[in-house]
């Protein structure tokens, strides 16, 4: 992930939540990501809290009502890499006779079915 080390400009903040979008330490980060409050794709002004993780865009600052709470996010990036849905992908197994999680095969039958598709010309 790409932040810039240049800090967002916080005088620029009007509006009645100004106060809570103060609270955080804002950066300008060029990484796609999902806008915290209106929840839409936010390609370019992205803002992001260096100390809490949230992005949001830079239009939607003034009305953002979650103030910083200066943790961390709640997990990590090699629990995220790990974990499908939310969930430890080991949990998935249902019962000690399942050797492999069922979104897994999923995933591998849907890539088979797709490769099958496929013209390839040697």
């Amino acid at each position: 992930m790409y932040i810039s080390a240049r800090l967002f400009e916080h005088a620029a903040l009007e509006g009645p939540n100004t106060e809570i979008a103060r609270s955080h330490t804002l950066q300008r980060t060029r990484q796609p990501t999902k806008c915290a409050h209106c929840e839409t794709l936010s390609l370019l002004s992205t803002v992001q809290c260096s100390k809490c993780g949230m992005t949001w865009h830079k239009s939607c600052l003034p009305r953002i009502i979650v103030s910083c709470d200066q943790n961390p996010k709640s997990f990590s990036d090699s629990s995220r890499r790990t974990s499908v849905f939310g969930v430890p992908l080991c949990s998935q197994l249902n019962g000690p006779s399942r050797l492999v999680p069922v979104v897994l095969e999923r995933c591998v039958d849907e890539l088979q079915k797709r490769g099958l598709k496929v013209k390839v010309q040697f």
